[in-house]
C-alpha cells in the first residue's frame, strides 16, 4: 500500500461532510513526493492532520484558492470521489452536477465521499469564462496508471504541468473547471493587544502578520515575542507562540501568503514556515560550521563566541526578507561577522541554501550597560549589535549596521579586510548584495558626525530609506536627540542626512513608501534623556510624519496621546489601506525599578484614513 495508504487515511478522516462555514474558505494544495501526487482540501481539520504528520509525507505547495463553505449566490457544490489504489489511490473533484453523476455511474469502484466539500461557481461550459471578479481554476491529469489530478488557479503552474506531459481538462479554450470567488476581505482594522507592544506589521494580499512583544527588563532573557495573524473582522489576532526556550525575532510574508519565521537562542537559529492561518508547515535548524572560520579582526578584545550563530551580547541579531517564495536571511554571528544567506524551497517545501555571503568580517564588539534603571526604552543598549535588511523591487538587498566609537569596530574591520578606508568615526554602514547570487555590489558609509542609532530601513522606488535617531547636541534639559532620515539610491549614492527636530527628543522606527513615492514614518517624540547617561523619561508622545522622497519632512499627523510612553513602531499597506502599529502606556528606563510589573505596554494596530492620497 503506497505511502502507508496516505490517501486511504485521508478518506477515513473525511468520511463526514465538511461542516459548512460562513464566508470564504481557503482550499489548500498538498504534495506527496513518494507518490508524486497532489491533493487539495478546504477542510481545516484535514489540513491540520496533513501538516502535523497524521498522514505522513504530505507538504503544502504554497498554492491555494478561495471557495465558499456553503451555497452562496448561485454557487455549485463540489463533489469528491476517493479513487482506490487499483485506479490511482487519489481523489477527484468536480463542480458539475452532471460530471459528478456521470462519474458515480461510470466508475462504481470510486467511493463517493461527499456531494459538497466546498462551493464554487461553474464556468460557462462553452467558453470557459468565469463571472466578473472570479478566478479560473484549472484541472490537469497525470495520464498514468496511478491516476492523479491537480487543481490550481495559477496559470503558470498549469502551463508548467502541461509542458511536463499532464493533460489539461476543462471548459472552453482556457480549459477551466471551476471559478473561485475573491479572497476574503478584512474589515476596518482596529486591534488592541493587552500587555504586549506591536513592533512590526507586514501585509501581502489578505494576510497581515503582526509581531507582538512582551516588554522585559534588562535582567530578563528576551525578546519575548509572538506572531499574530489578523482575522477578517479586523479586530482580532490568531497567535503563533514559539516553542519554549526560543525567541521569535523576525518574520517575512511571501506572495503566497505563507510566512517564514526566524527563531533564535543565544547560539542557534531555526527557520519555520507557517501557512496563511499560522499553522506550522516546516521547521529546520540553520547549520553553518563556516561561522567559526569567518575572519575576526581584534581591536582590543570584546566579547565573542566562535561557534555561535548569534553574537554573545544578544539573541536578536537576525533578520528575514522575502525573495518571492524564497528568503534572504542575514545575521551577526558569535564572531560578530555579518553573514547573508539565500534559501529556496525544494519540491517538499523545505528550504535549501542557495548561497552564503560574508557581508562584513567579524570585529571587536563591546557591550553597553545602564548604570541604573531596569528597562532599555529604545533598545539602545543592543543597537550596536543589531542589523537591518530590506530588498528592493530588483531583488537587491541592502544590509545596514551601526558604528559607535569605543563599542563597535565595523568601520575599522571593513577597512582592514576589504582595503577600503573609512574616514567617518560614527554612523551607519550599508552593504548592497545581489539577491540572486549573493554577489557584493558595494558599500555606502553614512557619516552622522555624532552618536547614532539605526532603527529602521525600508525599500523605496529608487533605493532605501533609513531612519533612527542621533545626538545632535548634549543639552542640560535632556534634549538634543533628534530623529533622522537618509535615502540611499540603488547605486549606493547617499542623499542628504535629514534631521527632524519636533520636540526635546525624537526618534523614527519605521518608514513605508506611499504610492506617490513619499513615505509615512513612525516614531515617538517629547522624551528626554539623561545628558550624561542612557536613562529615558517615562513620558513620550506618538509621532507620525510624512516624508518627501528624499526624507525631508513635509507634514506631521496629530495622534492621541496617552499616559507614559506612546510610540508608533510600524507602518504597512493593506490593499491600499494604511495601518500603523505600536504601543501605549509604555515604560521609561526607571519605571519598573521598584515595581517590575510596570514594565508593560498595550499594543495597537489601526487604520489611518486619507494617507494614500498624499
Amino acid at each position: 500500500m503506497e505511502a502507508e495508504r496516505a490517501d486511504e487515511r485521508l478518506r477515513v478522516a473525511s468520511a463526514q461532510p465538511a461542516t459548512p462555514v460562513s464566508g470564504d474558505v481557503s482550499v489548500v494544495e498538498f504534495y506527496h513526493a513518494a507518490l508524486d501526487h497532489y491533493f487539495i482540501t478546504g477542510n481545516a481539520k484535514e489540513a491540520l492532520d496533513l501538516d502535523t504528520g497524521v498522514h505522513p509525507g504530505w507538504r503544502r505547495t504554497g498554492l491555494s484558492f478561495a471557495a465558499y463553505g456553503a451555497d452562496y449566490q448561485g454557487s455549485n457544490p463540489v463533489c469528491r470521489f476517493y479513487i482506490p489504489p487499483a485506479f490511482g489511490d487519489s481523489h477527484f473533484y468536480s463542480a458539475s452536477l452532471d460530471e459528478c453523476a456521470r462519474t458515480h455511474a461510470e466508475f462504481p469502484a470510486f467511493e463517493y465521499e461527499s456531494a459538497s466539500v466546498f462551493h464554487v461557481r461553474l464556468p460557462d461550459t462553452t467558453s470557459g469564462a468565469c463571472p466578473d471578479g472570479m478566478r479560473p481554476v484549472y484541472r490537469l491529469w497525470n495520464g498514468r496508471i496511478d491516476g492523479n489530478h491537480r487543481y490550481t488557479s495559477d496559470r503558470s503552474t498549469w502551463q508548467r504541468m502541461k509542458d511536463a506531459g499532464w493533460v489539461a481538462e476543462g471548459y472552453g479554450s482556457d480549459q477551466v473547471v471551476m471559478c473561485s470567488p475573491p479572497a476574503r476581505t478584512i474589515g476596518s482594522v482596529d486591534v488592541a493587544v493587552a500587555g504586549m507592544a506591536v513592533i512590526k506589521a507586514r501585509a501581502v494580499g489578505d494576510v497581515v502578520a503582526v509581531l507582538q512583544e512582551r516588554l522585559t527588563s534588562i535582567f530578563e532573557q528576551g525578546p519575548e515575542r509572538t506572531l499574530g495573524f489578523l482575522q477578517s473582522d479586523g479586530r482580532s489576532l490568531h497567535t503563533y507562540q514559539p516553542p519554549s526556550g526560543w525567541s521569535l525575532v523576525d518574520f517575512a510574508v511571501h506572495p503566497s501568503g505563507e510566512v517564514s519565521v526566524l527563531l533564535t537562542t543565544s547560539r542557534a537559529v531555526r527557520i519555520l514556515k507557517l501557512d496563511r492561518e499560522g499553522l506550522l508547515r516546516d521547521d529546520q535548524m540553520l547549520v553553518d560550521p563556516g561561522v567559526a572560520m569567518d575572519p575576526f579582526l581584534d581591536f582590543g578584545g570584546g566579547i565573542k563566541d566562535d561557534d555561535a550563530l548569534q553574537p554573545a551580547l544578544m539573541r536578536d541579531a537576525a533578520r528575514l526578507v522575502p525573495l518571492g517564495e524564497s528568503i534572504a536571511l542575514v545575521l551577526r554571528t558569535g564572531r560578530n561577522a555579518l553573514v547573508a544567506y539565500r534559501f529556496d524551497a525544494d519540491a517538499h517545501g523545505a528550504y535549501q541554501r542557495a548561497w552564503r555571503t560574508l557581508v562584513e568580517p567579524g570585529s571587536s564588539l563591546f557591550g553597553r550597560f545602564l548604570s541604573s534603571g531596569s528597562f532599555d526604552t529604545f533598545g539602545q543598549l543592543q543597537n550596536v549589535a543589531e542589523l537591518h535588511v530590506d530588498v528592493d523591487a530588483q531583488g537587491t538587498l541592502a544590509i545596514a549596521l551601526v558604528e559607535l566609537p569605543f563599542h563597535s569596530f565595523a568601520f575599522e574591520g571593513h577597512a582592514a579586510y576589504f582595503g577600503e578606508p573609512i574616514a567617518a568615526q560614527a554612523g551607519v554602514l550599508v552593504a548592497r548584495i545581489s539577491g540572486s547570487d549573493g554577489a557584493r555590489l558595494g558599500v555606502t558609509v553614512i557619516d552622522t558626525n555624532a552618536e547614532a542609532e539605526l532603527h529602521g530601513m525600508r525599500a523605496t522606488a529608487t533605493g532605501w530609506m533609513l531612519v533612527g535617531r542621533l545626538r545632535s547636541e548634549v543639552r542640560p534639559d535632556g534634549g538634543g536627540w533628534n530623529a533622522f532620515a537618509v535615502a540611499i539610491a540603488r547605486d549606493g549614492a547617499q542623499g542628504a542626512l535629514r534631521v527632524l527636530d519636533y520636540d526635546q527628543g525624537d526618534v523614527l522606527f519605521d518608514a513605508a513608501m506611499l504610492p506617490s513615492g513619499r513615505l509615512l514614518a513612525a516614531g515617538t517624540t517629547g522624551y528626554v534623556q539623561n545628558p550624561s547617561g542612557a536613562s529615558i523619561s517615562e513620558d513620550a508622545r506618538p509621532l507620525l510624519v510624512l516624508l518627501d522622497v528624499d526624507g525631508a519632512p513635509l507634514q506631521r499627523f496629530e495622534l492621541p496621546d496617552g499616559p507614559r510612553q506612546d510610540q508608533v513602531r510600524t507602518v504597512t499597506s493593506l490593499a491600499g489601506r494604511w495601518l500603523i502599529g505600536g504601543m501605549r502606556n509604555g515604560p521609561g528606563t526607571h519605571s519598573g525599578d521598584s515595581q517590575p510589573s510596570l514594565i508593560t505596554a498595550d499594543g495597537f494596530l489601526l487604520e489611518m484614513e486619507g494617507v494614500a492620497e498624499r
